[in-house]
């Protein structure tokens, strides 16, 4: 019989190409499988060290039964029990006095029914000696009392006035004659300067102020730029003082004015107009109404309008709340002597 014809080289060739492309699929899933299984052991260590980590956490936040020991020893260190058996027989000497202060009263109980007249020699009269003993205060005469700081200040500064008083005729008629001189040369500025250097002296300034600003070229506008808006804000308070007596020496002299000027009078009562305005919206704003402003602040508006006359837009009745704010009647003596509040009044 014939042997059998072998494959065909090309069928041969087939199946070992197959065999090979098998057992090279078989590698490649052996070495996914292998890198699989390595990451998955790597995730399962990291697993065990994330629970040990906590389960040490949980360990140190809530001790065990094994925690227990470690503080005894140091608790059993800390307390001595020497001294609190020494503390207890403290009380031992306690009851042996009791008795003793028993035995006390004993003997002296036992002679009262012997002799019932112990009662006198017991009472000793220890209060009386006392009041005897107390010292007679008699250093109370030679005690000189305090002298009063205010009085002293107050006897100090009226001491000064009388010698400002008396000072000589002389000096008085130099100062008069530079106020005089200040008044002639129009100069607002040394007018209110000497002015506020002399507001102490207040008599005399009324005496020879009036008769100084009628020897001025222009009175009206010297006082109306002397004063100037000190309302607003005034360099101390003496400067305040000196403007509202400046004021109130310009309407002691009748608040004189310059004839012949008819523009320049024209645009000087403007300004002064619009200055009361400005004082009056000022008071306003401040005060809420005209009745509960100040005495200072009311008294120099009233001496303003006095000294440069009444705005017609002033109401009557919020001028009536001004005097009465700036005490009408400590002022009523200057401001009857404006020809121009006066016709406002009526």
């Amino acid at each position: 019989m014939p042997p059998p014809t072998p494959p065909p080289a090309s069928t041969a060739a087939a199946a070992a190409a197959a065999a090979r492309a098998a057992m090279l699929q078989s590698i490649h899933s052996l070495a996914s499988y292998s890198d699989t299984l390595a990451d998955f052991l790597d995730q399962w260590n990291s697993v065990i060290l994330d629970v040990a980590s906590i389960a040490a956490t949980f360990a140190v936040l809530i001790p065990g039964s094994e925690s227990d020991p470690k503080p005894l020893p140091a608790a059993e260190a800390q307390p001595d029990p020497a001294p609190e058996p020494e503390r207890e027989p403290s009380p031992k000497p306690e009851p042996e006095r009791e008795p003793e202060s028993n035995l006390a009263p004993e003997p002296a109980s036992e002679p009262q029914p012997n002799n019932a007249v112990p009662e006198p020699p017991e009472r000793e009269p220890s209060p009386s000696p006392e009041p005897e003993q107390q010292p007679v205060p008699a250093p109370e005469p030679e005690r000189e009392p305090a002298p009063n700081p205010a009085g002293a200040l107050t006897r100090a500064r009226a001491a000064q006035a009388r010698t400002q008083s008396r000072t000589r005729p002389q000096e008085r008629d130099a100062l008069a004659a530079e106020l005089e001189l200040r008044c002639r040369q129009m100069n607002c500025r040394e007018l209110r300067r000497f002015v506020t250097a002399h507001v102490r002296d207040r008599e005399w300034l009324r005496e020879v102020g009036p008769d100084a600003l009628r020897r001025a070229e222009d009175p009206d506008s010297l006082v109306l730029r002397a004063v100037g808006r000190y309302y607003i804000c005034a360099e101390s308070g003496d400067a305040e003082a000196a403007c509202m007596l400046l004021l109130e020496l310009y309407v002691r002299a009748g608040c004189p004015r310059r004839r012949g000027q008819g523009h320049r009078e024209a645009e000087l009562r403007q300004e002064a107009r619009e200055a009361a305005l400005t004082w009056r919206s000022r008071l306003l704003r401040v005060s809420g109404r005209l009745g509960d402003a100040g005495a200072r602040g009311a008294r120099g508006l009233a001496f303003f309008m006095a000294a440069f006359g009444v705005p017609v837009e002033f109401p009557a009745q919020e001028l009536y709340d001004l005097l009465v704010a700036a005490d009408v009647s400590a002022c009523a003596k200057v401001l009857k002597r404006s020809k121009h509040f006066v016709k406002k009044m009526r």
